[in-house]
C-alpha cells in the first residue's frame, strides 16, 4: 500500500488552527551525512550546496506562508461550519509577495495533514463564480449552490421560481450579480430541477 508523506501539518490548539512544516521525514542521519560530505568537498561544491540549501529553505518558507493563509481562510470549512471561501492563486501571491506560478507549483504538489486525514493543499482553493466589479460580493461555486438551495427551500409551491427570478433574488438579497445562464448551471450542479420539473415533486 502506498502512503503519502504530508508536507505540512495543520492542528488545533484550544480551538485555534496552527500550521507547521512536516520536517520529520528528513532523516537526521542523512543531514549528518551531507554535512560530512560537504566538509570534505571542494569550495565550488560547498558554494553550490549552500545555494541549494538557501533555495530549499526559501521554498519551505513560502510553503508555510501559503499553508497558513489557506488554513486561516478556510477555517470555518475545516471546522465543519461552512463552505470553502473563494480565493485565487493571484490573491495568495499578492498577499505573500510571491509569483502566481510559484504558488501554483506549491498548491498542486503538496499535501496537508489534518487531524483526521491528509488532503492535497489544492483542496483548500476555491475560485470565484464571478466578480465584475469591486462592489460585488465574491462567491464560490459551493456557496452559490447553497444559496440557490436556500432560496428554493422557501419558494411558494403554487408559484415556483424560474431561473430569472432566482437570479433577481440573489441580486436583491445577497448582492450577487450573475446571469440567468449561470443560475441554471449551478442549479443543475446542485441537483435541483427546473421550475417545470419541480411541479411534479
Amino acid at each position: 500500500k502506498h502512503y503519502l508523506t504530508p508536507d505540512v501539518i495543520a492542528f488545533k490548539i484550544k480551538g485555534v488552527w496552527e500550521v507547521s512544516l512536516n520536517d520529520s521525514y528528513i532523516s537526521e542521519t542523512l543531514i549528518k551525512r551531507i554535512k560530512t560530505t560537504l566538509n570534505k568537498s571542494s569550495l565550488e561544491i560547498k558554494q553550490e550546496a549552500k545555494s541549494f540549501i538557501k533555495g530549499f529553505e526559501r521554498r519551505q518558507q513560502t510553503l508555510l506562508l501559503v499553508s497558513k493563509l489557506l488554513v486561516n481562510k478556510q477555517r470555518k470549512f475545516l471546522n465543519g461550519e461552512g463552505n470553502l471561501e473563494p480565493i485565487t492563486l493571484s490573491q495568495i501571491a499578492k498577499s505573500i509577495n510571491s509569483s502566481e506560478s510559484t504558488i501554483s507549483r506549491i498548491v498542486s504538489s503538496k499535501y496537508l495533514q489534518l487531524p483526521k486525514n491528509s488532503i492535497p493543499l489544492s483542496n483548500l482553493l476555491e475560485r470565484n463564480v464571478t466578480r465584475s466589479s469591486e462592489k460585488e460580493k465574491e462567491i464560490s461555486p459551493s456557496q452559490l449552490k447553497q444559496l440557490i438551495k436556500n432560496i428554493l427551500n422557501w419558494e411558494d409551491k403554487s408559484q415556483l421560481l424560474s431561473d430569472e427570478k432566482i437570479r433577481l433574488l440573489l441580486e436583491k438579497k445577497y448582492a450577487i450579480n450573475i446571469s440567468r445562464r449561470t443560475v441554471c448551471k449551478y442549479r443543475i450542479l446542485a441537483n435541483i430541477g427546473s421550475s417545470g420539473e419541480r411541479i411534479s415533486i
